[in-house]
């Protein structure tokens, strides 16, 4: 019995380092998903990407505040670094309004940088 309320609550534990929020990176109020676009990272202890960690460390040079695994952005160009595996790297992203993006770790012979996906189903 009390094996499994261990496990119990090691899954648990787990389960609180999972979850994430989105950070809204404007001002005012919430927008509908159609007048935003959002891009969401990778979390570690997600088992169906390897353990591989992604995220956004800052929207044009303004850090993100939270995990970072979660964004959300008017329309409109943006320089973004990212840190994929604790490497950081720049981009840029056209946010398209109502369009979902990914950060994705691009394998090149088992290892290379990250990039950004739009996963919008048209």
């Amino acid at each position: 019995m009390l094996k499994h309320l261990r496990l119990l609550a090691v899954l648990a534990i787990l389960g609180l380092g999972a979850c994430t929020s989105t950070a809204r990176m404007y001002d005012g109020e919430p927008r509908s998903p159609d007048d935003v676009g959002r891009i969401e990272g990778m979390h570690p202890y997600n088992p169906t990407n390897g353990g591989v960690s992604a995220r956004i460390v800052s929207v044009d040079g303004e850090p993100v505040p939270g995990d970072g695994f979660s964004v959300e952005l008017l329309p409109g160009q943006y320089t973004l670094v990212l840190s994929v595996d604790s490497v950081e790297m720049t981009t840029q992203l056209v946010v398209e309004p109502g369009h979902h993006y990914v950060i994705a770790k691009v394998f090149s012979g088992g290892d290379g940088p990250g990039m950004i996906v739009d996963t919008t189903r048209h």
